[in-house]
């Protein structure tokens, strides 16, 4: 991975943060206290070398950061397991550092334009008649095509808004993410193509996921058909553990 042009970093971290759905999937493996700080640790380390964790460098974090190697290890492999850190062929990483990262580089990017003067703003055309700034035409926002609800749509959006008022009991929450995205045609295409059972199951994965998350999804959709989710629900339906949320 390349390193980061700058050498420190900052991501929002404030009273929210207890509620992020990685924090409190460490918090319920490895205790509240211990968990959190786990948590950010690893965030930390991933900063500090430049956007992953490099398996060939393990014993020097642990050396740096006071983690014992088989902990880390198992650190590392259980956020993988919930979709919190990604596995290269290198090491660790996390699409939040990413953000983080690549976030730093456009600000950094745009400061350095503005000090050497090349941003340009266009200059308005104006109609020679009247002198009045001619205005761009609207675009209409096109909606996607929906279609009528059926049974089994019927059950799946019954399934999401009990998860949505379940998250009402959680404070913090950002506006856009206390309710579902999904149309009838999108539910469609996913009952198609997981089935109604598994279809269930990624829906409880993906709301105990999105509710506290830290930043607003814009389509529901789009998240769901990541793999992470799917592969949480095949294992929840074939070991079929007692069902036991979050909130």
């Amino acid at each position: 991975m390349e390193a980061p042009n700058r050498p420190y970093h900052w991501w929002k971290h404030d009273f929210t943060q207890r509620n992020s759905i990685a924090a409190r999937r460490f918090e319920h493996k490895f205790g509240i206290n211990t968990g959190y700080g786990i948590y950010n640790k690893l965030l930390e380390i991933m900063l500090h070398s430049g956007g992953c964790i490099c398996i060939a460098d393990l014993d020097l974090h642990c050396d740096e950061f006071g983690f014992d190697e088989d902990m880390l290890r198992e650190c590392l492999t259980f956020a993988c397991e919930y979709g919190i850190f990604y596995q290269s062929d290198d090491g660790f990483g996390s699409c939040f550092i990413d953000e983080v990262i690549n976030s730093g580089k456009v600000i950094s990017e745009k400061r350095s334009q503005a000090a050497k003067g090349t941003i340009k703003v266009p200059e308005p055309t104006n109609p020679p008649e009247t002198g009045l700034v001619e205005k761009p035409e609207k675009k209409t926002k096109e909606k996607p095509d929906d279609i009528p609800e059926d049974e089994d749509i019927a059950v799946v959006k019954s399934a999401i808004q009990a998860m949505l008022k379940h998250g009402d009991n959680v404070s913090g929450l950002l506006s856009g993410n206390k309710k579902s995205t999904l149309t009838n045609a999108e539910i469609r295409k996913l009952i198609d193509r997981y089935g109604i059972d598994l279809l269930l199951l990624m829906i409880d994965e993906f709301y105990l996921w999105k509710l506290p998350y830290s930043k607003v999804i814009k389509s529901d959709y789009m998240s769901i058909i990541k793999g992470w989710v799917e592969e949480n629900a095949r294992k929840k339906l074939k070991d079929k553990p007692t069902k036991k949320g979050l909130f």
